[in-house]
């Protein structure tokens, strides 16, 4: 049977510690992996090892908060406290995220699993804020360009999300004109997404005249 184990870090803001996977930055999961030999069919020698690999801290005080058994496949989740700083040779990147961003990736159910758990034992975390954030950022961006004196307006109500996480961007105006000579706005109103973990993609009628 095959053994894994995961690790919840919370840091004084309530964010999650997440791990990308190596081939997708914009994947993000918690830190862990598979047992292995060294670590003597313990799941917590897996967790500590797997947290020291992927992150440089260390942890201490490991409670089990979440544990399954699946398809042969035996999986532990540790909340557990942790020291030092973030520093390690993977490819991949680590970031402090809301749990909403790990519930929307490859390992999104047993994360929403995970999320269950921590309620249930009044753990204080954040599970969404990165929309909000986001959405700010985009505002003040898009405040921030003006051609002729006229000011870019901002529908927060035409910003949808789909289940994969895929922001729709309609902004009302008559675009063409006003960005001629501003040949990369889509690409850094691309990157603010991205910044947040969220990709942004515009829909077929985003430069629409009202």
């Amino acid at each position: 049977m095959e053994k894994t184990a995961q690790v919840v870090l919370i840091n004084k803001e309530g964010m999650i510690l997440g791990v990308s996977r190596k081939n997708d930055h914009n994947d993000m999961g918690l830190i862990g992996g598979k047992m292995d030999p060294e670590d003597n069919d313990d799941p917590i020698q897996t967790a500590i090892r797997e947290c020291r690999e992927e992150t440089g801290l260390s942890i201490t005080n490991l409670r089990l908060i979440f544990a399954i058994h699946k398809g042969g496949n035996m999986g532990y989740t540790y909340l557990a406290d942790y020291s030092g700083e973030i520093n390690h040779n993977e490819p991949h990147i680590v970031s402090w995220l809301p749990m909403e961003v790990l519930v929307r990736g490859s390992f999104g159910r047993y994360n929403q699993l995970v999320a269950e758990s921590l309620d249930d034992l009044g753990i204080n975390y954040n599970y969404t804020n990165y929309v909000d954030k986001m959405v700010i950022e985009l505002k003040s961006f898009i405040a921030s360009k003006i051609r002729n004196g006229y000011s870019i307006p901002f529908d927060f109500k035409r910003v949808t999300c789909n289940s994969r996480g895929i922001y729709n961007i309609l902004l009302k105006g008559d675009f063409d004109s006003l960005f001629d000579e501003d040949l990369d706005y889509d690409e850094k109103i691309r990157q603010i997404g991205l910044n947040h973990h969220f990709n942004i993609r515009f829909p077929s009628n985003y430069y629409k005249t009202i």
